[in-house]
């Protein structure tokens, strides 16, 4: 999975470990497949957390207008 387009790659690895949680399976064997998915999910997020570091947190959610 190329990992260059961040938002699209979280959206991906995010489906994956949803789909992970859905199956049963041992605990060793869902181990070794979350180690393989570390570096992946620990490099995206760190992408993201680039982006939005250096921006304010809003304070109130902003109101709905219709």
């Amino acid at each position: 999975m190329p990992l260059i387009n961040v938002g699209p790659a979280h959206v991906r690895l995010l489906g994956q470990l949803e789909e992970l949680n859905a199956f049963k399976l041992a605990p060793a064997e869902r181990l070794k497949i979350l180690e393989l998915m570390r570096d992946p999910v620990n490099f995206v997020q760190k992408e993201l957390a680039k982006k939005f570091a250096s921006r304010p947190a809003p304070l109130a959610r902003p109101s709905a207008k219709f």
